[in-house]
């Protein structure tokens, strides 16, 4: 609450009745009053709002799942107040440190580039959750908090890029959207392609058959358009895929799959989840190990497949960034499994 006396000097004769505020009439003093009082409330409300969401229980000592909603109605605030209010309590928590170890490819004064391992989120899916590369970076620059500036699926490796300044995040997410940074993804795929390389343009939306599970759609339904494109860097017409399974959401054909494996570089032109991987299986070569969409067996216990380089137009030196990140050991190893 605003003390009486801030509030009766904060109301000045400004022509429009007694509601109007003339900031510039406003002695320094009572500004910093009417403001630390404004700065307690919402701490108050910020406060209120973690404890709507987070610490209540029900008779069995189950923690409620509440929200903005029910935020918004104890306190009788409008659902988008509510919503702005959680987000802004929840940015105030700080998130955990972790202390498990980074391979750290590029860094300088505005990003910090590393060789993420499989296993592992790009980001954390909650503030008071750790777990993620952020909380990696967090636990081994002292405190530093990156910003994301894009994501790689938890059991794909290689560069992904962080901002240690927010001030180049817009410039770098402008590039992502124009399309001018450039991604190269190297996959093991099951079979020998026909082509040395070739373009898929196939919308991506969700599957029918796994809920977490994208699938190439009809234009017209829920997909997005996106676009990949592949090249054949080496491939082995003696590999065995016999002993291999199919993943989840595999297509039939892939259990016909079995003699021969290629090694793709993979170059997404959009960004759509599990794009990649959805479009080589399409294409008629599906990533191995992959437990949607490929052929699962003893070469490696993940998808093959690997983010290597990242290039875009560094913000604060206008000048050409890439990011390389060498393969992992379990990708070196099926290589060889395969005779690549």
């Amino acid at each position: 609450m605003i003390k009486d006396a801030a509030r009766k000097s904060a109301i000045a004769g400004t022509g429009h009745g007694s509601t109007g505020l003339d900031f510039a009439e406003m002695n320094q003093e009572t500004l910093a009053t009417w403001l630390d009082n404004a700065k307690e409330k919402e701490i108050q409300n910020q406060e209120q709002a973690l404890e709507i969401a987070f610490r209540k229980f029900d008779s069995g000592g189950n923690r409620l799942r509440q929200g903005p909603p029910e935020i918004a109605t104890t306190l009788n605030f409008s659902l988008p107040r509510a919503d702005r209010l959680l987000k802004a309590a929840m940015r105030a928590v700080p998130l955990p440190a972790d202390h498990d170890p980074i391979e750290v490819i590029f860094e300088d004064d505005d990003f910090i580039a590393l060789n993420k391992p499989y296993g592992v989120i790009t980001a954390p899916k909650h503030r008071y959750v750790g777990g993620s590369m952020v909380n990696r970076i967090i636990g081994h620059r002292g405190g530093l908090e990156p910003a994301v500036l894009h994501r790689l699926d938890m059991n794909t490796t290689g560069v992904v890029l962080f901002a240690k300044k927010r001030d180049i995040v817009p410039a770098v997410h402008l590039q992502f959207r124009e399309k001018t940074a450039k991604k190269e993804y190297i996959a093991l795929v099951a079979g020998v392609p026909q082509w040395e390389s070739c373009v898929v343009d196939a919308p991506i939306g969700h599957s029918s058959i796994e809920k977490v599970a994208r699938a190439v759609v009809a234009a017209g339904d829920d997909g997005k358009p996106a676009v990949t494109k592949f090249t054949v860097v080496a491939s082995s017409t003696t590999a065995d895929l016999s002993i291999g399974s199919p993943g989840i959401c595999a297509a039939p054909g892939v259990a016909h799959l079995t003699q021969g494996a290629a090694l793709i570089r993979c170059e997404p032109l959009t960004g759509r989840t599990h794009q990649i991987r959805v479009h080589l299986a399409h294409a008629g070569h599906p990533i191995l190990g992959d437990d949607l969409y490929g052929v699962m067996g003893p070469w490696l216990d993940r998808q093959a497949l690997h983010a290597a380089s990242l290039s875009l137009q560094h913000p604060r030196l206008n000048s050409s960034l890439t990011v390389e990140a060498p393969l992992p050991k379990d990708f070196e190893n099926a290589l060889k499994m395969v005779g690549l």
